[in-house]
Parts: structure tokens; sequence; C-alpha cells
């Protein structure tokens, strides 16, 4: 991480001056171009309002530049539009779009959805795919109980994460229990 210190005259309120443009570069670097609005307003009086008035209601113009974010997020929502519709072309969008790919089987998507799920993901302790995403269901959708400290399954019903905290409230060991 890298802090660079602007001098204050980069920002030094102006009549005729309505934003400043920063740009940082180096040997082998991509250029970082940010352009900062310069406006009035005190600190001590802001609300909600301002970033409202500055965001939501700026003119989709003033954002198509290719450095801008808008500019970017247009082309990546354009080229995720342009995939999906290739890839609904080659495969169908019915189910799993498998029935274009030459019927397969009850019994061969079967064994794809087993080998998937057993692909091991972590070596140190062997956990398959499975076994991480029932671990991590726990983590972020599931129930917890002793302050936090164990984490159950969505209904409840088993714990998939115990945590072993000291008396600083630090884990000092993890017990995963991913179902089977």
């Amino acid at each position: 991480m890298y802090r660079i210190d602007w001098g204050d005259g980069a920002f030094a309120r102006s009549t005729t001056i309505d934003s400043v443009i920063l740009s940082v570069t180096g040997s082998g670097l991509h250029p970082a171009v940010e352009e900062i609005q310069l406006v009035d307003y005190d600190p001590e009086n802001f609300d909600e309002g301002i970033i409202a008035d500055s965001v939501w209601d700026e003119p989709v113009a003033s954002h198509t530049s290719a450095l801008s974010f808008g500019y970017q997020a247009k082309t990546a929502l354009d080229e995720t539009t342009t995939n999906v519709t290739f890839i609904n072309a080659q495969i169908g969008t019915d189910g799993l779009g498998l029935t274009k790919l030459g019927g397969i089987s009850t019994s061969l998507l079967a064994q794809i959805t087993a080998g998937v799920k057993a692909i091991e993901v972590e070596q140190t302790g062997s956990y398959t795919l499975a076994d991480v995403l029932s671990v991590c269901l726990s983590v972020l959708a599931g129930r917890t109980t002793d302050s936090g400290a164990k984490f159950l399954t969505p209904d409840g019903s088993a714990a998939r994460v115990t945590a072993t905290v000291n008396a600083s409230n630090e884990r000092t060991g993890m017990v995963l229990d991913p179902s089977s």
C-alpha cells in the first residue's frame, strides 16, 4: 500500500474550476486516474442529501468517458449480456441446457455432479467442494450458538463449525464438521 499526499493547491476553492484530475503512473504500472469534483459545502452541516444530489441526480452523459466507472460498468454489462446470449444459443435455456448436447442421461448428469462435488479444494484438510459449501452455508446463513462460537445449519439441526475461543475472545481452534 502506498500513500500519496497531494498539495492543498490541488483542492483549493475556485470560481472557475469545477474539478481536479489526479493521476498516478509509474514504470510497469497502469495509470490510475481520478477526477475529484470540487464541491462547496460545510462538513459540519453535511447530510445524506448531498450524496444523493451529487451521485443519483448526476446525468449519465457525464460518465461515459473510457476511464469512468459508469462506462466500465456499462461495458461489463454489455459483455455479460453478449456472453449469455451466445451460451443460450449454443446449449439452450431449458433446464441445464443439456438437451442440445446430445441428450445426456440422468445417470451421467449424476456422475458429473458427484465429480464436481468431490473436487478437493483444500489439500491440508482434504476438504471437497461439497464440504466447503456445507461449511460456508452454515457460516453465512446458519444459526449461531455459544455467543457466535458455533455455527449451525440454517435449520439449526447440525453444527458445522465450532470455534474454541480464549479469554480475549480470540479463536484458538476451529473444528469443521461438513455434511457427508
